[in-house]
């Protein structure tokens, strides 16, 4: 069973059939025709994650959306195929659910068995994962393939079918309150918790990129591909980015990003906090994420060792910075921080010395640290924009 899945997987990825019928709507890739403006870039709607890999591995498609899974099977089952592709960007996070009427018998993936499962289109993500938790679990039901809107149509008709979902939560709000959601865990699936309607859920979730290949790496438009990315930060899903939802000030999308992720300290009172800032050492803080959003690091094999550092220390990060300053003086940096404003201002100044340290000229901060959101009056996510002078 297991070879017969792996062979089929193949049989997906790289013998994908030409006639295969675009899709008009539903696609992930509506997300970037939405986002793109004044960009040279053509939008193709296609099945799902399987066709764009295909599409920019076979044909010439310059920029395809693939899930993590999918390269993980990449990586492990053709590494030579793997070593052609690299990440432009993260995109979202997916989260897996089964989704059953509330009379339903189903509490897990295990009384899949004998039951009529609708999953998406031939060629989506959601079909590839759900054939491999399938196979894992000999799992034999009856299958439906339907695009997203038409399968949850289906599936309010039929009490006797089940849902399975793979994509953002926040397309399910509507559902949660009519249907049961259903979290899926997997051994080699990473659990994250969530809340939908005041309710907590901890499910499977797994990240969602932008891929091109090595060799088309040089035929890209560099400004078209900056105004995606730039773009992304503004209007892509905010839980991926930081933890936080609300919109952020529009970020010029002329100049090459970093954005920083980055989680105070949490202190419970002013006395407190005076104790913990003396034996505070930063470079020990492992709570920093950098997204640097521009295609300027070419020193990574695949995906696995892409250029998103995370969790890393402070100091790598700066490392990182002073690479990038070299090809680039005019980057800016966003910081979006947590905590109180004593906490955020306190947590700035010591990046800034860091910066100072590591003989890095920053210039002058554009905005001061501000509230994201106006009406926040205890802890905070707070954005800082830092220009850096020229080398």
């Amino acid at each position: 069973m297991k070879k017969v899945v792996l062979s089929l997987i193949a049989l997906l990825i790289f013998s994908w059939a030409e006639s295969i019928s675009v899709e008009k709507s539903g696609s992930e890739e509506l997300l970037i025709r939405k986002i793109v403006t004044n960009t040279n870039l053509n939008i193709n709607y296609t099945n799902g994650d399987i066709e764009n890999l295909h599409n920019i591995l076979k044909k010439d498609g310059a920029y395809a959306i693939a899930q993590r899974d999918i390269l993980d099977d990449i990586t492990k089952n053709k590494p030579e195929v793997a070593n052609r592709l690299i990440i432009v960007s993260p995109l979202q996070k997916q989260y897996i659910f089964l989704i059953a009427h509330k009379e339903s018998d189903i509490h897990g993936l295990k009384d899949l068995q004998g039951r009529t499962v609708i999953v998406g289109k031939k060629g989506s993500g959601s079909f590839y994962t759900f054939l491999s938790l399938q196979n894992s679990l000999n799992i034999v039901c009856e299958i439906f393939n339907l695009p997203l809107d038409e399968a949850i149509r289906v599936f309010k008709n039929d009490k006797r079918s089940v849902l399975f979902y793979v994509g953002n939560k926040d397309k399910l709000l509507y559902l949660e309150p009519f249907y049961r959601l259903i979290p899926v865990s997997q051994p080699g699936l990473r659990l994250e918790s969530i809340i939908l309607n005041n309710k907590e859920y901890v499910t499977s979730v797994m990240d969602k990129f932008i891929l091109t290949t090595k060799d088309k790496l040089s035929m890209l438009n560099k400004s078209d591909l900056n105004i995606i990315l730039t773009n992304l930060l503004n209007y892509s899903d905010r839980d991926y980015l930081c933890g936080f939802k609300d919109n952020i000030t529009q970020i010029e999308s002329k100049a090459y990003i970093y954005f920083a992720c980055a989680k105070n300290i949490k202190t419970t009172n002013k006395k407190r906090l005076k104790v913990n800032i003396k034996d505070i050492v930063y470079d020990d803080i492992e709570d920093i994420v950098i997204y640097p959003m521009a295609l300027k690091n070419k020193n990574f094999v695949g995906y696995n060792t892409s250029y998103l550092v995370e969790k890393t220390k402070l100091n790598n990060a700066i490392n990182l910075f002073k690479k990038e300053l070299q090809e680039n003086p005019e980057i800016k940096l966003i910081i979006i921080s947590y905590g109180r404003a004593s906490e955020v201002f306190y947590f700035l100044n010591k990046i800034y010395k860091t910066f100072k340290k590591a003989k890095i000229p920053r210039g002058a901060i554009i905005k001061k640290s501000i509230p994201i959101k106006d009406s926040c009056k205890s802890d905070c996510f707070y954005e800082t924009k830092i220009k850096f002078k020229l080398l």
